[in-house]
Parts: structure tokens; sequence; C-alpha cells
């Protein structure tokens, strides 16, 4: 064989020098919550994994450990093996700095809301520095429930047909596999910033809010769940940091003082 052909026989073999994978996927999670079919988890797990996404969450899944999920996960087998499995959503999101809810249906009371590629490069960001980021997806037949999203504090929308807007639940987390495999490849170095607080440290701060406005009476001639729900929004789009929130649980505890 000549020079030339086997060059040419080399380079049809040879994929050439590999990139190296961008960090910030390893601190990305999908958190699937109830998920009814184990198919589908071995679906997901696969989608995850041709992007580069390693962290799968269940949240209380009806069929877990299963040989679907196996059949179905077609090599991805080690994103299962290594799937942890939560009780509660809150226990699968404590030490997140941002959570996006995955749903096709706008709330009355809403959230800050992305579409797959700018959620993407905003998780990109905040991935940069190392901290825990996760994508909720609900239950196949109803996805995420309100109470479910009142724990995430964005909501993610994929623009598909109005008409026929339903999507398989492991093509919604390829979708998003994609768009953060791409935003994590081309995500600017990180400028430390300040980082919010983690999900678990956020609902501390909350519930001692809402115990301390009950104290004061300010429910009274509101509805409290509607009351709570724009609070929490409030408190969410500000994005406190672990420091700010101390100084917040501070002030609510002089001001329970002083109405004891």
């Amino acid at each position: 064989m000549s020079d030339h052909r086997r060059h040419n026989a080399r380079n049809a073999t040879d994929p050439g020098p590999q990139r190296a994978e961008p960090e910030a996927l390893a601190c990305i999670r999908i958190v699937l919550v109830k998920t009814a079919q184990a198919r589908n988890i071995g679906s997901v797990a696969r989608a995850m994994k041709v992007m580069g996404l390693q962290h799968l969450v269940l949240v209380n899944p009806v069929h877990f450990p299963h040989q679907d999920a196996i059949d179905l996960a077609a090599g991805a087998q080690d994103v299962l093996e290594n799937a942890r499995i939560c009780m509660s959503l809150e226990q699968a999101l404590s030490d997140c700095v941002a959570v996006y809810g995955a749903s096709a249906r706008r709330r009355e009371i809403p959230l800050p809301e992305f579409a797959p590629r700018a959620g993407a490069e905003h998780a990109a960001a905040l991935a940069q520095s190392g901290a825990p980021i996760a994508f909720v997806f609900g239950a196949e037949t109803a996805g995420l429930t309100n109470q479910e999203l009142e724990q995430c504090q964005y909501l993610l929308q994929i623009p598909a047909n109005p008409g026929f807007a339903s999507l398989n639940l492991a093509a919604a987390v390829q979708i998003m596999s994609y768009e953060l495999r791409l935003a994590c490849l081309s995500a600017p170095p990180y400028q430390p910033k300040h980082l919010p607080a983690g999900h678990a440290e956020f609902e501390q701060f909350f519930a001692h809010l809402v115990r301390t406005a009950e104290q004061a009476q300010f429910f009274a001639n509101k509805n409290p769940d509607t009351a709570q729900t724009h609070l929490r929004r409030l408190f969410q789009r500000m994005s406190g940091t672990s420091t700010e929130l101390t100084m917040l649980r501070g002030l609510l505890g002089q001001l329970q003082k002083h109405m004891s």
C-alpha cells in the first residue's frame, strides 16, 4: 500500500484529538419526579450520556430498578447505576443554587421563564463556578404539580407546536441536554460572582419568613396560599446569597422578639 493510501486509511478510522469535556456539565443534574415508566428512565439516561451529562436523580420512581430501564439505556447503564433515589424533591434539590422546572403550562403567579437555549446559557454561567444546578421534569401524564414547581426558581418551556405541545419525557430531556452541552462548550471562563444560597437554605429562610408573617397577622385579610406564593416569587427573584439570607433571618428573629 502506498504512503498516500495508508494515510487515508488511518484518517478514516482515527477520530483525531478529543476535546476535553466541559467541567460545568458535571455540576448539572437531571431530576425526574415520580416517573411511571421504567423505560422512560432508561431513555433519559441514554439522552443524558450522549450529551455528557452523568448525574440523574429520581424522586419516588414507580418502577426502579427495572429491566426496561436497562434495556432502553442502551449503553448508558452507568448513568442508571449511579442514579440517586430521593424520597422528596426537597432532598433532591437541597444543595442546588439554581433550579429550572420544565412545564408546558404557565402558572397564574408566573416564574421567570426561559426557552431551552436561554435557560442553558443561564445555567452554564452559574455552573462554571462549580455550584450544583438542577433541571426538573415531572411525571409523564401530568408534568410538574404546582407544589413541585413552587420549589423551582425558573420555568423552562420548550416552544413546541401549541396544538400538540406534549413532549415525550426523554425527548424533552434530550433537547435540554443538547442545549446544555452547547452552552457549556461555549461558556466563557467563570467570573467570580456572589452565588445564590442553596435550595435548603432558601427554604429554611422562607419558612422563617412565613412564621414571622403569621405572628404579625400579615395574612389575616389575604388568601394565605396566594400571598405566600407572591412572597416566594419575590425572594426567589432576588437570589440572595447565604450571607444575605442569614442577615434577613437575624432581622426576622429580632422582629419576632418585639412581637412576643
